[in-house]
């Protein structure tokens, strides 16, 4: 076993399991990414995909920070289950973020969330604006009608009582 010096610390790891990250690393580029290292590293929030390159042309080794980014990634958390030695997943547990709120429901029925991550910022915006123009359009007719309460957990209209 041997380690890899991080800025938080040290994740301990062997050659083997250096290699089963990469073939899984290169199995996301073809299978979620269109053969994109460019794709994924977007997809993970990279500027491109020069890292996950380096990592499937064995350059570097997988890191801490994808590991994280990987098991924070909707549609890729658990690529790396069963690779991780218990050392190592503690390891990386260790360094990892305090646990934030539960994610809310993706709320885009027609847009998977690894289509959102290839498109532009540009894009996320406008489509951001006009669901929010949508709703907000929405909840006026609904306040026209009586019929709509924004402290009502219940998705059900209510009408208003005269």
């Amino acid at each position: 076993m041997w380690s890899i010096g991080y800025a938080f610390g040290t994740v301990r790891s062997t050659p083997a399991q250096d290699e089963a990250l990469r073939q899984r690393l290169e199995w996301a580029v073809t299978h979620h990414a269109n053969g994109s290292a460019d794709k994924l590293g977007r997809m993970l929030g990279y500027a491109n995909g020069g890292y996950i390159r380096e990592v499937i042309n064995k350059v570097k080794p997988a890191r801490e920070k994808l590991i994280e980014r990987v098991n924070a990634h909707p549609t890729l958390r658990g690529l790396f289950d069963g690779v991780l030695t218990e050392v190592s997943a503690a390891d990386v547990a260790r360094h990892a973020p305090a646990a934030a709120a539960p994610a809310a429901e993706w709320p885009f029925q027609q847009i998977p969330p690894a289509m959102w991550a290839t498109l532009s910022d540009q894009d996320r915006h406008a489509i951001e604006r006009a669901a929010v123009k949508e709703l907000l359009s929405i909840q006026a007719d609904r306040r026209a009608l009586g019929e709509f309460n924004p402290l009502q957990s219940s998705d059900t209209p209510r009408r208003a009582v005269a």
